[in-house]
């Protein structure tokens, strides 16, 4: 039960307040005329939630891998180049509520799983993921595959947030993937006469 109580209340909604203190004395009528409220008061908000809904429907497709050889070319013993496309890094501010954010999503790395045990992280670079023939993301293979390995490749996204001002808070949110089927053949040498 609240001590403040409603002394004169007008016709458009103003009202004159005053305060019960319970003691002798009465209750004290407080300031001047409070002007009736007109506004509603705004939903709670929950800015992790806010912040997670603008993540993942920015996210981009999975990623989109070039292979050389090219799927089904694949040798033993030779390397096999991978060059990926990585989306460049994103910051929005949003507004939660009465609460203004900061968003920053970026690719930290791509994980590639080479489908016979290796699995690489490489940084997030053009220079990284360039392909053939200057790009480092390669990998040999040691055993052929003829239905081939499950070479898969994932963007592992990393986004952080925070209250505009304050310090930052990470968001966990999944890889986005895609899987290759990537045959390997094997060559064998034979001497003749």
């Amino acid at each position: 039960m609240t001590q403040y109580v409603i002394l004169v209340q007008y016709g458009n909604g103003d009202a004159d307040i005053g305060f019960d203190a319970g003691a002798p004395g009465g209750i004290v009528a407080i300031g001047p005329r409070l002007p009736r409220c007109t506004s509603e008061p705004n939903p709670a908000t929950d800015p992790t939630a806010d912040v997670y809904r603008y993540v993942t429907q920015y996210i981009h497709d999975p990623p989109t891998p070039q292979l050389n050889p090219k799927p089904g070319d694949g040798v033993t013993g030779l390397d096999t180049y991978i060059g990926v496309p990585v989306p460049a890094d994103h910051t929005a501010r949003l507004t939660s509520g009465s609460t203004t954010l900061d968003i920053f999503i970026e690719v930290s790395a791509v994980i590639v799983e080479w489908g016979d045990g290796t699995i690489d992280s490489y940084p997030a670079t053009s220079t990284a993921l360039a392909g053939y023939p200057d790009g480092f993301a390669t990998h040999v293979y040691d055993q052929k595959a003829e239905t081939g390995v499950n070479l898969s490749v994932s963007y592992d996204w990393t986004a952080r947030w925070r209250i505009v001002g304050g310090a930052w808070q990470f968001l966990a949110v999944p890889n986005t993937t895609t899987d290759v089927n990537y045959p390997v053949s094997e060559i064998v040498s034979v001497l003749t006469d």
